[in-house]
């Protein structure tokens, strides 16, 4: 997301990098909504070409995200509303036969029908996730001296949004890891031990050190 080219060609190298995976309709929104479209429309196109790789659609085995075919019919539309129309659509990719034709099929329909072939209303609904928000907050403070229609962001706001992403996902590794321990010791412990003047014994402590151990590993990996 860095990565916005040098010299004459600074800006125009625009990438919206995913720290995470499992994107979706509403992550691919929000990016379309706050630095694509903005961008684009600053720049005012007269043609707009797509090369159309469906490798983030829901199913690919690759792509790593979950972005349906309402989703791609949402950012077909938005398109769609430069260059006056003049928009050439060439399919690229994708892994999986079945979400490449549901996407293009959602992309033609956008083209043929116009921009209400597809309800599209359930993409824009609610926010994004955090660290999807961070990371469009990223690449808009490395293009914004070049764009002037993108929205102001503190350097500050967005390194504490990318320092709290981090830290929930570390956190929620680190608890389903407890978790799982914890299961997995109950399901090996025998069931005729354990029992002390007709109570319980307490579960042994191994799974919380274990537990205390890869949450201080979690927290080295995300310092470094």
């Amino acid at each position: 997301m860095h990565d916005c080219d040098a010299l004459q060609g600074k800006g125009y190298n625009i990438n919206v990098g995913w720290e995470r995976p499992r994107q979706g309709d509403r992550e691919y929104a929000a990016a379309f909504d706050r630095v694509i479209m903005p961008i684009a429309r600053e720049y005012r196109p007269q043609l707009v070409l797509i090369s159309a790789g469906f490798d983030a659609a829901l199913g690919d085995p690759l792509g790593g995200c979950t972005v349906t075919p309402a989703g791609y019919a949402y950012m077909m539309k938005e398109l769609m509303s430069l260059a006056g129309g003049r928009v050439l659509l060439a399919l690229e990719g994708g892994y999986n036969l079945e979400s490449i034709s549901a996407s293009a099929v959602a992309c033609a329909r956008i083209m043929l029908d116009g921009p209400d072939a597809i309800s599209t209303a359930a993409v824009v609904s609610g926010e994004p996730r955090a660290d999807a928000a961070a990371d469009i907050n990223t690449t808009i403070l490395a293009l914004s001296q070049v764009w002037t229609s993108l929205p102001t962001i503190k350097r500050s706001s967005a390194r504490i949004a990318a320092a709290k992403s981090a830290s929930c996902a570390s956190r929620d590794r680190a608890a389903h890891f407890y978790t799982d321990t914890l299961a997995a010791v109950a399901r090996r412990r025998p069931r005729h031990r354990g029992q002390v003047h007709g109570r319980q014994r307490r579960s042994p402590r191994a799974p919380r050190l274990l537990f205390q151990r890869h949450a201080e590993e979690e927290q080295q990996r995300e310092s470094h």
